[in-house]
Parts: structure tokens; C-alpha cells; sequence
């Protein structure tokens, strides 16, 4: 059994209604609101904790620590991790920002992994 120590969370404002999409990978907008992700292997800030109903709720993002996500594929332990254009976790490629480290395996699409929260960009 996992034990989970949490992790950094600051909280901002919803730029949209976002109730569907706790632990998807979301991005600051210009204007200092949140968004969902929506372009594999874009830079995002972290990982929506909670599910803001409308524009202007309050959001909790996670960026740094252990995070639970939302995977777009069967993922093994260990994975580099970045986002995919509908703001699940998938396996990075060259180019893309790495944005997590899976600490286990999940089986399909739409399963909820633990991982590492990081930040860089994956290399050739």
C-alpha cells in the first residue's frame, strides 16, 4: 500500500468550469488564470487538486511533491510523463516538458497513477 506525503499547492483562480478535470495537468493563462492543457508537451504549472464549477472559483494546483494524475495509456513505473492535448499524462517524448515521474503502473486511459511532480524539458 502507497503512502502519500502530499505535496506543494498553491492556489489561483479558474479560467473555465474545470469540475471534470481534478488531476489533469493545467496551465497559466495571461491572464493569471488557470487553464486545462490542451497541446502535448506544453509547459504547465501542475496538476488541478480539486474541481472548480465555473470561471473565477478558486483552484488548487499542485507543483511540486507527490500527485495523483489522470494517464492517457497503460504507463510503467518510472515513465517521464507530460501532458497530452487533453490535459491527461502520458509517456514525453524529445521536445515535450516533463512534468512527472510515474511511481506506478497504471493498465488504460483515464486511470489515476501517484507520481513525481518535476519540471524540464526532455532532450533528444
Amino acid at each position: 500500500m502507497a503512502v502519500d506525503f502530499g505535496g506543494q499547492d498553491i492556489t489561483t483562480v479558474s479560467g473555465a468550469d474545470l469540475s471534470a478535470k481534478r488531476f489533469y495537468a493545467v496551465t497559466m493563462e495571461t491572464t493569471g488564470k488557470i487553464a486545462l492543457a490542451n497541446s502535448a508537451g506544453e509547459r504547465c504549472i501542475g496538476v488541478l487538486q480539486n474541481a472548480p464549477s465555473a470561471d473565477g472559483k478558486l483552484a488548487r494546483v499542485r507543483v511540486g511533491g507527490v500527485s495523483k494524475v489522470v494517464v492517457a495509456a497503460a504507463i510503467n513505473p518510472g515513465v517521464e510523463l507530460s501532458a497530452t492535448s487533453a490535459g491527461k499524462f502520458g509517456s514525453a517524448t524529445a521536445g515535450h516538458y516533463v512534468m512527472a515521474i510515474a511511481l506506478e503502473a497504471s493498465g488504460a486511459d483515464g486511470d489515476i497513477i501517484r507520481v513525481l511532480l518535476t519540471n524540464y524539458q526532455k532532450n533528444a
